[in-house]
């Protein structure tokens, strides 16, 4: 099928959306983008409506606000901050018999009580993603980029969060897959991605990769894949060193049940460059299981990887995590979530965070969240935070 284009005939009415917020906007403000966000709920639908089969296009909107005590987690804690929230997404996909498209696009916008802490924000993403499917293979193309804050961003790996500023990450990416027989397939990967930040207190760097892997599904409850992977990090300052990064992976999926699953993999790598270290062979790894049943949910993952980082350099880090959901009823949900991470840092630094979260489909469209979340740092002094966040959540297409 040919593809159909659509008209965002509204867009000119709601491009001041996607402008950075002025400087001298107070809390908690926003009253500039009702009159738009209007504009797109009524317009929006529209558009849908004229959509073809092989087309979609919709949004989704969610407002509200968050209430965080000591966000930088310093020693001493100092004024908690609120901070209001609009994060408007928007997504087109197209899909004819053995090709497809997928656009998507967001902006995460941040007004702040307190700058000195939170800066306001206004940081926009962008997806694109073309797959193409023959009898035998599958190629597929990507492209992202996305800007966070820092206090986000660099919490697990590099621990500096004493200012919030942006990181910007732009990445492109291609795979391909070619199935050998009914039950094992190849594939070969590779990706370019330029990591940003806007403060001297971050490494700017590119990473490239390269990868291949071989599968096999042995039988309906166990399948394995041996993976070979290669990492090139080069910082963007004449001070820090190229690493190089090669690894080897073994990976095995069972199906214990009809609900339970488990996963494991076992990593050997070989890291050359490292400002910290020698030339050296190491391991990475992780255990995974899960159940779901009628109304619950759970998941423990236990994991060792080693990654680029704000430092310049490859970080290792040990993580937990566990997770539980229940589904109270059709519309109300629970969420309890667990997590421990060790970073090999310049600086020792443990991540601790626990969050209670419930979610309630208000109408069709319309939902409701609200969530709680303890962080606890274990740096060179010790430090803890509590955030409070409650959103409101439009959604055109379920």
């Amino acid at each position: 099928m040919p593809f159909k284009r659509v008209t965002l005939f509204w867009f000119r009415d709601v491009k001041t959306i996607g402008r950075r917020l002025k400087p001298d906007l107070k809390f908690p403000g926003f009253r500039f983008l009702l009159k738009p966000l209007t504009q797109i709920l009524l317009a929006g639908s529209v558009v849908t409506a004229s959509k073809s089969e092989a087309e979609t296009f919709g949004y989704s909107l969610a407002f509200g606000g968050d209430y965080a005590t000591n966000p930088k987690l310093e020693s001493e804690a100092k004024d908690a901050v609120y901070s209001g929230l609009i994060k408007p997404k928007m997504w087109l996909q197209w899909q004819a018999p053995s090709r497809s498209l997928n656009v998507n696009a967001g902006l995460n916008l941040v007004e702040s009580s307190n700058t000195d802490l939170i800066n306001d924000r206004n940081d926009p993403n962008l997806s694109l993603t073309y797959s193409e499917n023959r009898s035998r293979s599958a190629l597929s193309t990507t492209a992202n980029y996305r800007e966070t804050s820092t206090l986000v961003s660099e919490l697990y790996d590099t621990g500096k969060i004493n200012s919030d500023e942006t990181r910007i990450d732009s990445e492109a990416s291609i795979d391909w897959q070619y199935q050998l027989a009914e039950r094992s397939e190849i594939g070969l990967s590779g990706g370019l991605s330029d990591v940003k930040y806007s403060s001297d207190d971050f490494v700017s760097y590119q990473v490239g990769n390269l990868g291949t892997y071989l599968q096999h599904q042995a039988s309906e409850q166990f399948s394995g894949q041996l993976a070979l992977k290669a990492q090139l990090l080069s910082p963007e300052i004449d001070t820090a060193k190229t690493s190089e990064l090669v690894g080897l992976l073994l990976n095995m999926r069972f199906q214990i049940s009809e609900n339970a699953a488990s996963e494991f993999g076992v990593e050997t790598i070989y890291t050359e460059g490292s400002e910290n270290a020698s030339d050296e062979i190491d391991w990475n790894g992780f255990f995974k299981i899960s159940f779901l049943g009628k109304k619950t949910r759970y998941q423990a993952v236990y994991a060792r990887e080693t990654t680029p980082s704000g430092l310049g350099r490859f970080v290792t880090a040990d993580s937990l995590k566990v997770n539980f959901s229940y589904l109270y009823s059709p519309k109300t949900e629970f969420n309890i979530s667990a997590s421990l991470r060790d970073v090999d840092s310049l600086e020792r630094n443990r991540v601790s965070l626990l969050e209670l979260q419930a979610k309630h489909r208000i109408m069709d469209r319309w939902s409701s969240r609200i969530a709680w979340q303890y962080k606890y740092l274990d740096r060179i002094e010790m430090a803890k935070a509590n955030v409070i966040s409650f959103s409101l959540n439009y959604s055109l297409v379920d």
